[in-house]
């Protein structure tokens, strides 16, 4: 699991109701902070996925929106 992560409490909520351990959902907040619109992309990038991964994907916004993208490399 990808998250959006403005904060490791939020990184930690996503994968509880997304019911993925914390360990497979890496977290980038610790060493790089809030990355806002680009923290997906960064994670993504520093994950090392490979072809034919499967991952979910979480963002969210402002407000009551939340997003979710399964992903198949």
């Amino acid at each position: 699991m990808i998250c959006h992560q403005p904060g490791q409490k939020v990184h930690q909520r996503f994968a509880e109701l997304a019911k993925v351990e914390i360990t497979k959902a890496p977290s980038t907040f610790k060493e790089l902070g809030n990355l806002t619109r680009a923290s997906i992309a960064v994670t993504l990038d520093m994950t090392g996925t490979k072809e034919s991964d499967r991952m979910l994907i979480l963002g969210s916004g402002s407000g009551p929106s939340i997003s979710q993208i399964g992903l198949v490399l």
